[in-house]
This record gives C-alpha cells, sequence and structure tokens, in this order.
C-alpha cells in the first residue's frame, strides 16, 4: 500500500515518524476513519468538517489546508486503486513534549487498506455485551483507545461481536467502535450525549426522517435496550449492523427486525447513490 506522510506518498514500509511524537508518547492524537466505494471516499466532506472541528477542539495546528488534505486522501485513494477500502486520516501533534504553544510539526499520516464487508453480520446479526464505562472525552476520537482495547479482551472471552457501553447513571451511550440504535414500538431512539456523534449515525438519522420514521434522539437506560424490539449499530467501514443479543437476552425475534432491515436497504442505496454522483472526482 502507499500512504500519504504529511503530503508525502511513499510505501508504506518506508512510512516512518518519530519515537518522540506525541502521539507515540501521550496518545496526543486524533484519527478519522472513511470507507470507499469502487474508490470514492463516502461523504468525504463531512469527515472534512468533523477532522477540522476536532483539531480546534485539541488546539492542533494541521500542518496544510483543508483542501490539501482533500486533495491527498483523494490521491491516496487513487493510488491504491483499491475497489473497496478503509482509509484513516491521523493525525498527531508531533514532536514536541508539552510545549503545545509552540507545536508546528504536526504528524499527519493518510493509510489505506483492502476492506470487504462480511456480509454474514447484516444478514444473520450479531450478539453484543454490556460494558459498565465509558471513554474519556467520548466525543473525540483520541487514539488513547486503551478501554477500548480492554473492552474487546472482555469480549473475546465473551464471544460477542461488540460492547455497549453504559455509563455511571444507567444510561446506553454508544458502542465501544459504533453508534447505536434501538427500535421500539416502531419508534427509533438513539443517545444524545457522553458518545461520539458519528458519521454514518449522522446519516441514518437523517435517512431515518426521511422514510418517515419517528425519530428519537435522547437518552435510554439499560432496561430499555433490553427490552427493544430491535437494536442495530452504525459504523463506517461496517455500515448497519443487526443486534440479536444483548448478554445473552433475545431481542425481538431473535434475527434483524422490519425496521433495521429498511434501514440498511436505504443506506445500500444512498451509498450507490453517492458513488454513482462522485466517482467522476476520482477518475
Amino acid at each position: 500500500m502507499i500512504f500519504c506522510l504529511n503530503g508525502q506518498f511513499i510505501d508504506q514500509k518506508d512510512a516512518k515518524i518519530s519515537l518522540l511524537d506525541n502521539g507515540f508518547m501521550f496518545g496526543d492524537a486524533f484519527f478519522d476513519t472513511m470507507r470507499t466505494y469502487k474508490g470514492v471516499v463516502l461523504e468525504l466532506d463531512r469527515h472534512l468538517d468533523r477532522i477540522k472541528k476536532t483539531a480546534k477542539i485539541l488546539h492542533l495546528k494541521l500542518p496544510c489546508s483543508m483542501k490539501e488534505l482533500e486533495s491527498w486522501i483523494k490521491k491516496t485513494s487513487k493510488i491504491n486503486k483499491l475497489d473497496q477500502a478503509r482509509m484513516r486520516v491521523t493525525i498527531s501533534r508531533g514532536e514536541h513534549g508539552f510545549d503545545f504553544l509552540t507545536s508546528k510539526n504536526t504528524t499527519l499520516a493518510i493509510t489505506c487498506e483492502p476492506y470487504k464487508k462480511d456480509e454474514k453480520v447484516t444478514i444473520n446479526g450479531v450478539s453484543t455485551f454490556t460494558l459498565n464505562f465509558q471513554r474519556p472525552w467520548p466525543e473525540i476520537k483520541s487514539t488513547n483507545l486503551m478501554p477500548m482495547v480492554q473492552a474487546y479482551h472482555t469480549l473475546q472471552k465473551k464471544k460477542g461481536y461488540e460492547g455497549i457501553l453504559v455509563d455511571d447513571l444507567g444510561n446506553v451511550t454508544e458502542g465501544s467502535s459504533t453508534n447505536i440504535f434501538i427500535v421500539k414500538n416502531g419508534e427509533v431512539f438513539t443517545p444524545k450525549d457522553k458518545m461520539l456523534a458519528g458519521v454514518t449515525r449522522n446519516r441514518v438519522i437523517e435517512l431515518a426522517k426521511e422514510m418517515k420514521l419517528k425519530m428519537n434522539i435522547e437518552n435510554f437506560k439499560k432496561a430499555e435496550l433490553l427490552n427493544a424490539d430491535e437494536i442495530f449499530l452504525t459504523n463506517r467501514p461496517r455500515e448497519i449492523i443487526p443486534v440479536i443479543k444483548v448478554d445473552n437476552k433475545k431481542i425481538g425475534t431473535g434475527k434483524p427486525g422490519a425496521i433495521t432491515k429498511k434501514i440498511i436497504a436505504a443506506y445500500k442505496k444512498f451509498t450507490e447513490e453517492h458513488t454513482k454522483s462522485h466517482i467522476k472526482d476520482y477518475i
């Protein structure tokens, strides 16, 4: 694979950063994960907007303009010539220790790898487990993901696909690497705070409204999760993931629900239309 490091396009094996880089030393970095279809980055404008906002929140100066970053991302996709891929932009403060005010040599890496979604997950659904913790500063896609790594260790032992996080007030917030939705009596619900507002989550909210579904953005408790008629997760590369079990309790009929299937179909149509309308930018 060819990666982009601060605007330079180099072979993966030659892409290196300093051992004193803040991202490596302190986890002082953030990232954004994207998905391509036929080489087209899905909703690139929304990802760029989130990168810009996150950098501002973290007082992290980008090493390029947003127009340059857009060009680098597109070129990385073009060079690698992958039909479907997972791309990631990672930005750290660079080699500065705690002298944040003089931080100028930001590290920006764009990586790319082949990606193929597991269709069995979409068709059959997955089993999940609740976990009683939440990420520090959940609104930021920080590279400091130690809690999530530990969560996946727990999930491997339980043979669960994903962890569903519950905070100290008993509110469901998000998945280990996903956003969460529940369906009850024909209405759709998703948490409103203490989570990362994913790009796919936001698109699904818009699609649900277009489908005339009652969309509620409000917090809900673990008991409501366990008694939902349907549950599904969202993630940019993995798209829409039906949940059929939580903590070994069957959800609904134990199969992906009708509303979940409609949203999966609507999202698939959206990705196809988006790809068709943007492919000219990648030729």
